[in-house]
C-alpha cells in the first residue's frame, strides 16, 4: 500500500463497508485504514441497512452479491428510508460482475458510482473523492436554489398566454394528481405491479404536460417494468422518487399561483 500524500483526504470521512467475502473485506479495510479513514463493516445487506440507520456515515462501499439481502436490495431500502439526510448517503458499488447490465441496475437502484473488483487503489481513491465532491456540490445547490421541477410553457402556449386559464389547469393538476400518486404508492406497497404500472400510465400525460422531465423516465420505467414483470425490485425506489418530485412540484405551483 502507498503512503503517498496523494492518498490522503483533506477532510474526515466515515465509511460503511458492506462486504461478505473475507479477502475482499480485508483488502478494502486495509486501504481505508492506510488512508486514515474511519470505517465499520457489515457482512450482508441487512446489517448494512441496520448500521446505516443507527450511525452516521459519509459513504457506503456496497458489495453486490451478499447473503440475506444483496447490495441492490440494500440500496433500495436505504433510498426509501424516512430520514432525508441518511437516505441520500453516497453509495459506491463494488462488484466482480463487469456486465453493463449490472452497472445499469446499480445506478437505477440509486447508487452513485461503480467499481469493478479487483480494483486499483488510485481508482478507488479518485472515485470516492469525486463521489463525495459531487454529493456536497448537489447538497449546496439544493440549499441555495429553488429550481422548478416543472415547465408551464406548453400549457401557456395552449392557453394563449391567458394566466387565469393556466391557473385553472394548475388547480386541476393539484387536485387530481395526489389521489393517483397515493394509489400508485399503495399498489407498490402491496407489490401489485400491474396496478402500479396502470397508475404510472395514468400519470404520464400529466407529467409530460407539465414537462416534469426529471421523472419522465421513472414514470415510463414503472409502467414498463410493472407491466412486463421485469426488474421489479427497482420499482419502489422509482415510485418514491416520483412521489417526492410531484409533492415538491405541487408546493412550488401553490406558491407561484398563490394557492396556499
Amino acid at each position: 500500500m502507498s503512503d503517498s500524500p496523494a492518498y490522503r483526504f483533506p477532510f474526515s470521512i466515515k465509511v460503511l463497508v458492506a462486504e461478505d467475502n473475507e479477502m475482499s473485506k480485508l483488502l478494502v479495510t486495509s486501504v481505508l485504514s492506510n488512508w486514515g479513514l474511519e470505517y465499520s463493516v457489515a457482512s450482508n445487506g441487512n446489517e448494512a441497512v441496520d448500521l446505516m440507520q443507527q450511525y452516521d456515515f459519509d459513504l457506503i462501499l456496497m458489495d453486490i452479491q451478499m447473503p440475506e439481502k444483496d447490495g441492490i436490495e440494500a440500496t433500495i431500502d436505504i433510498r426509501n428510508f424516512w430520514d432525508e439526510r441518511k437516505k441520500k448517503i453516497p453509495i459506491i458499488a463494488l462488484t466482480a460482475n463487469t456486465a453493463a447490465q449490472e452497472q445499469q441496475k446499480c445506478i437505477a437502484a440509486g447508487m452513485n458510482g461503480f467499481l469493478n473488483k479487483p480494483f486499483k487503489e488510485k481508482d478507488l481513491f479518485e472515485l470516492i473523492e469525486n463521489t463525495i465532491h459531487q454529493h456536497q456540490k448537489k447538497n449546496n445547490s439544493t440549499h441555495q436554489s429553488n429550481v422548478k421541477e416543472y415547465n408551464l410553457s406548453l400549457i401557456e402556449e395552449l392557453m394563449g398566454g391567458d394566466r387565469e386559464s393556466v391557473k385553472k389547469i394548475v388547480q386541476s393538476f393539484i387536485q387530481s394528481i395526489p389521489p393517483s400518486v397515493a394509489a400508485m404508492q399503495e399498489a407498490c406497497d402491496a407489490k401489485d405491479w400491474l396496478s402500479t404500472s396502470k397508475c404510472a400510465h395514468n400519470l404520464k400525460a400529466n407529467i409530460d404536460t407539465l414537462q416534469m422531465n426529471i421523472i419522465h423516465e421513472d414514470v415510463k420505467n414503472i409502467e414498463i417494468n410493472g407491466k412486463q414483470g421485469i426488474d421489479l425490485a427497482l420499482i419502489p425506489s422509482m415510485v418514491s422518487k416520483v412521489k417526492k418530485v410531484i409533492e415538491e412540484t405541487i408546493d412550488q405551483l401553490k406558491e407561484e399561483f398563490d394557492l396556499r
